[in-house]
């Protein structure tokens, strides 16, 4: 597949200084023709995924079309070869297209069918909690969210995806658009938010990290209702090991850690 992403960049960005990040009609032909035939031609075991990737050329054609900008036509090239899930292979975005997108500085951690608030950045220290349970997303309800807008877009399998996408691609978008969450913290409280996506190149806030009350600590252990969070900094002395052997048979009336 490094063929393909490597035609791909080379032939959008061109595209992107002489046509004001605008795409020909051909142009946006030629771009899917090119995804077409690298994966017909060198994807490994095609044959196995139950797709007519004839078909699958054929339905991509109208998206493109109609595509209104660059950034919406590598979102659906992007989706037709995230649809894989095979983490080896994805359309890697020009830096111009990149560059308009950015991140949200909360980090989730799946964990018994929910999603966890495990770290953010100072800039939500008044706002959320450790341990906060994320259950909407503009409006939607978090597992539609996740299969609607979060799923389709990226490249890991399914296994593991829902594991990997809390620590960073659950609130990715565009910077120009905004998210409302609503997260019910550690007391049972409903809390919606405003999120603002930063960009991954500038105005970036310090680096997502466990707030304070969770640092320059070699073992820390919190529980949250029946969730246990444990956190084990450094293995240099027995603190660690000690501490959790202390309270190992605690744990056992934990749902989750």
């Amino acid at each position: 597949m490094k063929k393909l992403l490597i035609l791909i960049l080379v032939f959008v960005s061109t595209s992107i200084k002489a046509q004001e990040k605008q795409l020909t009609l051909d142009e946006k032909i030629y771009g899917l023709s090119l995804i077409w035939q690298e994966v017909n031609y060198n994807f490994a075991y095609l044959e196995r995924y139950k797709y007519d990737w004839d078909s699958v050329y054929m339905a991509n054609i109208p998206k493109v079309i109609a595509a209104k900008n660059i950034t919406e036509y590598y979102a659906v090239l992007s989706q037709i070869i995230n649809s894989f899930h095979e983490g080896h292979t994805t359309v890697v975005l020009p830096l111009e297209v990149k560059k308009m997108y950015g991140y949200v500085p909360i980090s989730l951690s799946y964990i018994n069918s929910k999603y966890y608030v495990t770290a953010f950045s100072s800039e939500y220290k008044d706002k959320i909690s450790i341990g906060s349970v994320l259950i909407k997303v503009n409006a939607y309800d978090v597992d539609d969210y996740y299969n609607k807008f979060v799923f389709p877009n990226n490249n890991l399998a399914e296994h593991i995806a829902k594991r990997q996408v809390g620590k960073g691609a659950f609130f990715a978008g565009l910077l120009s658009e905004g998210l409302e969450a609503t997260f019910l913290n550690p007391n049972d409280i409903t809390v919606s938010l405003k999120l603002k996506h930063h960009s991954y190149f500038s105005d970036a806030p310090e680096t997502i990290k466990v707030p304070k009350m969770y640092k320059d600590t070699a073992f820390l252990r919190k529980k949250y209702g029946d969730i246990s969070y444990i956190r084990i900094k450094s293995f240099l002395n027995d603190v660690p090991s000690t501490s959790f052997a202390k309270i190992v048979d605690s744990l056992k009336n934990s749902k989750a850690i």
